[in-house]
C-alpha cells in the first residue's frame, strides 16, 4: 500500500463553520507556518537544589539535534478542526494506516512492539494489542485537535506521554525512528 492514499478522509463537520474558540492568535502565528528547532529532548533541566536530591536519569540528558517543531497558523488549526472526525472507524483506520506504514518503510521499528513477533506473517494486524495501540495513538492526535487554540492545556497531558515512552529506549527506540514521515 502507498503511505498516503490509504489515510482516510472524513470531514469533521461543515467546512463553513468558524472554529475559533474565541481565541486570537498573535501575527507572527498567524503568517502562514513556522517551524522552529528544538535542541533538547527529555526532562526540563533540574535546578542545582534538585540536582543534590535526586538522580539524573538518562533522558534528561539526551541531545536531539535538527528536531523541527511545527507552529501551525490560525488557517491550519481552523482546517484541522473542521476536518477532524472522531468517528471509531476513522481513528482506527488512520491509526492502523500509520503503523503500517511505519512497519513497511522501517521494519525495525516492530522490535518496539513486542506483541507483534508472536503473530506469523501480518497476522498482528488483526490481533487486540495492535487494534488498542493504533487507537490510542490517534486519540492521542485527537487531543491535539480538539485543543489546537489551547496547546498550553496540552503541555502536561503530551510531557506524561513522552516520559510514560522514555522506557522504550531499552527497546531500541531512536529519535531518528522519526525520519521515516520525512
Amino acid at each position: 500500500t502507498s503511505g498516503n492514499s490509504a489515510l482516510p478522509r472524513t470531514p469533521r463537520s461543515d467546512p463553513k463553520q468558524r472554529v475559533n474558540d474565541g481565541q486570537t492568535m498573535s501575527d507572527g502565528q498567524a503568517n502562514g507556518v513556522h517551524v522552529s528547532k528544538v535542541d533538547y529532548c527529555g526532562a526540563p533541566a533540574a535546578s542545582k537544589e534538585s540536582k543534590k536530591n535526586t538522580k539524573t536519569s538518562k533522558w534528561e540528558r539526551i541531545k536531539v539535534k535538527n528536531v523541527e517543531q511545527w507552529v501551525p497558523s490560525t488557517r491550519e488549526k481552523e482546517l484541522l478542526r473542521r476536518t477532524w472526525s472522531d468517528d471509531f472507524e476513522f481513528l482506527f483506520d488512520l491509526g492502523s494506516s500509520i503503523y503500517c506504514y511505519i512497519f513497511e518503510n522501517n521494519p525495525k521499528c516492530k522490535q518496539l512492539f513486542p506483541f507483534i513477533l508472536k503473530y506469523e506473517g501480518d497476522e498482528w494486524k488483526n490481533s487486540r494489542e495492535f487494534r488498542a495501540q493504533a487507537l490510542k495513538f490517534v486519540q492521542t492526535i485527537s487531543q491535539v485537535v480538539k485543543n489546537i487554540y489551547h496547546m498550553s492545556r496540552l503541555e502536561p497531558y503530551l510531557y506524561g506521554i513522552g516520559q510514560a515512552h522514555c522506557k522504550y529506549a531499552d527497546r531500541g527506540f531512536r529519535p531518528d525512528h522519526w525520519d521515516v514521515f520525512q
